[in-house]
């Protein structure tokens, strides 16, 4: 991995720390102020604050460099071995990872305290977050593009009845259309999109509609 893109996926993780730290630096005197009127006096915990922001960002910009590192080292994976798989951001799942091992970590928590199967169920609901909303990967094979299901099985559009490709810039999303009834999205969530739409019109020869155009055409066949 070149150094231009460590230190690009340094510089993110540092813009987006940095942010987080000095948004508790701001906050302090509205703390102040609301001490003040609810309980008579101006001092804040700044120094708790200030440790725990800190804290807070050092994670945040451990999480994100390494989430920028992996992609563009994933990136170059797929490029070198011209494999046509586009998943969702790795900062996105490492996000949904996080929320599904800790819904498991605190239902093992609360089940080894002896706490009520209210309490020890309720954590599932991470796991459902993190399994459900997680983008599931795009490929595009020889036959067909592909999306796995949520639950079991794909849901394709073969190359050949494809119907149309259409581009949506305002929600950041490439939807391809079948003849068969199924779409598959390229969403904002997902990576390379300029490579997805390059490879459809490529493999197959169509043309990407931006949304607009794409009405203006159906209107007129």
């Amino acid at each position: 991995m070149s150094s231009t893109k460590i230190r690009s996926a340094e510089w993110v993780a540092l813009r987006i720390s940095l942010l987080t730290f000095g948004g508790t630096v701001l906050m302090l005197p509205l703390f102040s102020v609301v001490r003040r009127v609810f309980d008579g006096t101006w001092s804040v915990p700044w120094r708790m604050m200030l440790t725990v922001s800190g804290i807070l960002a050092g994670l945040i910009f451990a999480f994100l460099f390494l989430a920028q590192v992996f992609e563009f080292s994933a990136k170059t994976y797929r490029e070198r071995n011209a494999r046509l798989v586009f998943p969702a951001a790795m900062w996105l799942r490492g996000l949904y990872l996080v929320s599904i091992v800790m819904g498991l970590g605190l239902m093992a928590g609360t089940y080894s305290e002896g706490d009520p199967w209210g309490i020890v169920a309720l954590p599932v609901l991470f796991v459902f977050l993190g399994f459900f909303a997680w983008p599931r990967a795009i490929e595009i094979t020889e036959i067909a593009v592909r999306q796995r299901r949520v639950l079991f099985g794909f849901k394709e559009v073969r190359l050949g009845e494809i119907e149309s490709v259409v581009c949506d810039p305002s929600r950041n999303e490439t939807i391809v259309f079948g003849k068969n009834g199924n779409r598959i999205v390229h969403t904002a969530m997902h990576v390379d999109r300029e490579r997805f739409i390059a490879s459809l019109k490529s493999i197959t020869g169509k043309e990407s509609y931006v949304t607009g155009d794409f009405v203006e055409a159906r209107e007129m066949e």
